[in-house]
């Protein structure tokens, strides 16, 4: 009877153990899935929140947006026009992945608390994107306003000053102008690509620690 005990608490400690390692497996697949997935809806704090403080990532989308903040900003925008920059910023970042597909999770060898996630995306590198067609484009909408609305343009100068007739342009335009250039990254055509995702057990949550784009 001891023996019998003895087999069934065994065979019970190896069923444990195994469910243990396929809950890791799959809470590992799973942060790198909401990661992605996050990033396609634009919720940026969402995808920050699961990943370590000092991450390694191929995706450079934190300094991407801020590098397009400062560019924005020096132009002078006021804050509602520094918003609908922001969306725009959010709109381009969304869109370079453009679908994603969870592969099968690896264990790393040097690493008991650390999986390897193969990630197959269809992926838009905005950060390379020739946007000289959308700036053709929005010269060509800027002139046309200019010509259409030059008398009104010449009052509010000489009655407000340079930095009004300023604020009144971008007002009446930023849209437009975005509008271009946020076409020119829907039709950018995405290119397949694999990411390597490490996610490491840190008390006792998955985060990313490394995205390593191939």
């Amino acid at each position: 009877m001891k023996k019998l005990w003895i087999m069934i608490l065994t065979v019970g400690m190896i069923f444990l153990l195994a469910g243990c390692v396929n809950s890791d497996k799959e809470n590992a697949r799973k942060t790198a899935e909401d990661y992605f997935a996050a990033v396609q809806k634009g919720k940026w704090e969402e995808a920050e929140a699961l990943c370590i403080s000092d991450v390694k990532s191929d995706f450079q989308f934190k300094e991407y947006k801020t590098g397009f903040q400062e560019e924005f900003q020096q132009m002078g925008l006021n804050k509602e026009l520094m918003k609908k920059a922001d969306g725009f910023i959010d709109d381009c970042m969304k869109e370079s992945i453009e679908s994603y597909k969870a592969g099968k999770e690896e264990e790393k060898e040097d690493s008991e608390n650390t999986y390897l996630i193969p990630v197959s995306l269809q992926y838009k590198e905005i950060s390379e994107l020739d946007f000289t067609a959308g700036e053709i484009a929005a010269k060509d909408k800027l002139n046309r306003y200019i010509e259409e609305n030059g008398d009104a343009l010449q009052k509010i100068y000489a009655q407000k000053g340079q930095k009004a007739l300023q604020t009144k342009i971008l007002e009446d335009t930023l849209d437009f102008v975005l509008d271009e250039y946020r076409q020119l990254v829907k039709d950018q055509k995405a290119e397949e690509r694999e990411a390597k995702v490490f996610v490491t057990k840190k008390e006792d949550e998955w985060l990313i620690s490394k995205i390593i784009m191939e």
